[in-house]
């Protein structure tokens, strides 16, 4: 293969005028056939001098960039213009023998040999690269062809979509190979590219290995493609079906055609997620629901009031196959949920954002095997339901907003009195309780208790941390808790001296000022608990800003013998000394510690480190008095390595110390700001 280009020429000005002089006296004189003559002569001229030229230049960029069709394309172009040059041939044949193709290099020189004879420019070109595709063609061998069925196989599910759609162009063996092997295209994303357009011409071929298919793209030849591919047939084992807010834009064409693919694959399909965005033109809940039988995961996401898009219900059946249901929506009330929770009994997980207080009813009425329910939360931590079906039903797993505007009590409270027996994990960010309301709904439930909860976040307002604190005064089970924005630590404190030890214990955003006896006591008891083995011990403390968090409080943390994680983050009170005491008392089995947005940490306390052997991950964040020559010289003096050091918003760090710590350390995670 000769890698060159044809060199960009000037236009041959004076031959040009001549020839456009000729082409006016033939238009004056009124011979049409000399007109013909002139005019063809005129745009060989520029066809040959610049055009040729210039598709030529581009066909050697796109075979340089791998776009094989694209490069081929552009060859084509410059035969089809100037069929007795040889220039169109030589691009041709070179592109060919860039790829291996080098049997069709060969036909397309020797073509450019016969048709292009009297191109003396080309006549070397074509005969050099026919002999160095001859010799290439020779000594090649198709590893693909000679290895096994199985380990091709492996190979090819392997590559990335793009790959795979190359290897459809190499051979007709590769082709084959390709799409046959059901591996490959069990999951396919489709963005749009040329690849994408490529693949849609060999879906009827590869359509019937899909189980996930997501598309991400607006291009409407692709789209109406796919859903003419699903109205086939084409996926006959497709579960899982995604439609982003790119590829649902100006949707309306393609609403009726969609009702006839969900009925197509109502026998497979088993998750659709889609997101209509600000679609006016959305597939309604009951479109999706009706003809899709077996569909047991629904994600529909629309920045529209749910309302206009929950459609009719009345019709249809009851949908036993549908256990899990998320909703994102910009308005979600109590009717526009009522129809879907009665058709759908078996439903065990329901998580929506941009609801009201007024679903809490429709659920509670008609939601009898719900397990996991997610209000207006948006973290990703909320799980899949994994209950067997020898647990008694009711809900296990409840979100509550996080962080965002709160939710009545007086809404919440009766589902979770409801469902009290067998609430395991609580996530609870609830208004203020008036004291009178309080002392009423304890009187009205007098039995009201957690005793199975082993996790639980909670917003701890007035009324609310009472109620709580009160419903989980005798359990054993509870494993974690997470307090944000205490009402009364104190009672907090008295609650957990009362219970069983709990192995996880985050405090955020509360003032300690005043409970700093209490604190040092409960700490007291976990660290005489800490030398039993027959009890659980607390492993983990995470106290984020909080004031009043002083000197005596972290002293009592390093009795705690049985601590292997401590995260202290913006705490304003404590002293450097007060740092400095920790960590040369901390329990030498602790094997993670973040220090974060402190001004009391100093490169004395981060050399102090060296002594702890069992440290394996550190965080270090918005620490302003430490620096390079203290942080690399606790990492040096080191007797362990660490596994993990991250550095963020550390001012006075720079990078060329980050990356020194990388020689030292296994994994280091660094950013300025």
């Amino acid at each position: 293969m000769i890698d060159t280009v044809l060199s960009i020429q000037q236009i041959n000005l004076e031959l040009f005028r001549e020839l456009l002089a000729r082409l006016e006296t033939s238009i004056n004189t009124g011979n049409c056939q000399q007109v013909i003559r002139d005019s063809t002569a005129a745009i060989n001229q520029v066809f040959q001098s610049q055009l040729i030229v210039l598709l030529d230049i581009r066909a050697h960029a796109y075979a340089k960039q791998g776009y094989c069709d694209s490069a081929y394309s552009d060859a084509c172009k410059m035969i089809d213009f100037a069929p007795e040059l040889g220039a169109g041939y030589a691009r041709q044949g070179d592109v060919f023998s860039m790829f291996g193709r080098q049997d069709r290099a060969i036909g397309a020189y020797t073509e450019g040999q016969e048709a292009a004879a009297k191109d003396l420019t080309q006549i070397e070109r074509l005969a050099e690269g026919r002999k160095y595709a001859a010799k290439k063609n020779k000594s090649r061998i198709d590893y693909l062809a000679n290895l096994p069925i199985e380990v091709t196989n492996n190979i090819i599910r392997r590559l990335r979509k793009n790959d795979k759609a190359a290897c459809l162009s190499v051979s007709r063996m590769w082709r084959s190979r390709t799409l046959e092997c059901s591996a490959a295209w069990k999951a396919l994303n489709v963005t749009g590219n040329r690849r994408d357009l490529q693949l849609v011409n060999v879906m009827p071929h590869i359509g019937r290995h899909l189980e996930t298919l997501l598309i991400n793209t607006d291009n409407d030849q692709i789209r109406s493609s796919y859903l003419q591919h699903m109205i086939n047939k084409q996926f006959g084992g497709i579960h899982t079906l995604k439609l982003s807010a790119l590829a649902t834009q100006n949707f309306a064409p393609y609403t009726s055609r969609m009702a006839i693919a969900f009925w197509q694959m109502r026998e497979t399909l088993t998750i659709f997620d889609v997101d209509f965005a600000d679609n006016e033109n959305a597939i309604t809940l009951a479109d999706i629901l009706l003809p899709c039988c077996n569909l047991s995961t629904l994600r529909y996401a629309t920045t529209r009031p749910v309302a206009t898009l929950v459609g009719d219900f009345s019709t249809m059946e009851k949908h036993n196959a549908l256990a899990s249901l998320e909703l994102r929506s910009g308005l979600i009330n109590g009717e526009d949920i009522r129809g879907v929770l009665q058709r759908c009994p078996q439903l065990r997980r329901l998580t929506m954002t941009g609801c009201s207080p007024t679903v809490l009813d429709p659920i509670n009425q008609f939601a009898p095997n719900l397990e996991i329910l997610g209000y207006n939360n948006t973290s990703p931590g909320i799980p899949q339901q994994s209950v067997t079906a020898l647990q008694p039903p009711g809900l296990r797993t409840l979100y509550t907003n996080n962080g965002r505007s709160t939710l009545p009590a007086d809404a919440i409270l009766p589902l979770i009195c409801k469902n009290m027996a067998t609430l395991d994990t609580a996530f609870l960010n609830v208004t203020e309780f008036p004291d009178s309301d309080t002392r009423q709904f304890q009187a009205a439930h007098p039995m009201f208790k957690l005793e199975n909860l082993t996790g639980l976040t909670l917003w701890s307002k007035r009324g609310v941390q009472s109620v709580i604190m009160h419903a989980i005064r005798d359990t054993t089970t509870l494993k974690n808790i997470s307090l944000v924005s205490v009402h009364d630590l104190n009672e907090v404190v008295a609650t957990l001296m009362r219970i069983s030890p709990v192995s996880s214990l985050q405090l955020s955003y509360t003032d300690a000022s005043s409970a700093t006896a209490s604190l040092v006591q409960l700490f007291g008891r976990y660290a005489a608990l800490s030398s039993r083995s027959n009890t659980r011990q607390l492993h983990t403390i995470n106290i984020r800003y909080c004031t009043g968090i002083g000197n005596p409080v972290l002293a009592s943390l390093t009795e705690i013998q049985s601590l292997q994680s401590l995260s202290l983050r913006g705490l304003a009170d404590i002293t450097s000394r007060g740092v400095g005491d920790l960590l040369e008392k901390l329990p030498h089995h602790i094997t993670y510690l973040e220090l974060a947005e402190m001004d009391a940490v100093t490169d004395n306390h981060i050399i102090a480190l060296r002594v702890h052997s069992h440290l394996s991950e550190v965080n270090l964040e918005g620490l302003p008095n430490i620096t390079n020559q203290g942080l690399q010289y606790g990492i040096d003096s080191r007797v362990t390595v660490l596994e993990k050091l991250t550095i963020k918003g550390c001012r006075s760090i720079t990078n060329e110390c980050a990356q020194y710590l990388k020689r030292k350390v296994k994994v280091v995670v660094y950013k300025l700001a």
